[in-house]
């Protein structure tokens, strides 16, 4: 969260509307992307390499989180 803030420059709220589907892996880091849900619009973020490889390793350590009763995709920061 901290590196998404102060690297990124994301809201807190903007961090925490963030689901897992939001990270598009487009082939290599470089070219990656994360959808953010603003304010009054949404936008992608082309991201710093570091940040991804820190958002891979907490989703590693956080391991398997079942869907929510829609069936949507589950948050970050679960």
């Amino acid at each position: 969260m901290i590196v998404l803030m102060t690297l990124e420059g994301l809201r807190r709220v903007e961090i925490h509307r963030a689901n897992v589907a939001d990270l598009e892996h487009l082939g290599d880091a470089a070219e990656s992307r994360i959808l953010v849900h603003g304010k009054g619009k949404d936008a992608y973020i082309y991201h710093r390499p570091d940040t991804l490889s820190v958002i891979d390793k907490y989703l590693r350590a956080r391991g398997p989180v079942d869907k929510d009763d829609q069936g949507t995709s589950i948050r970050l920061d679960c």
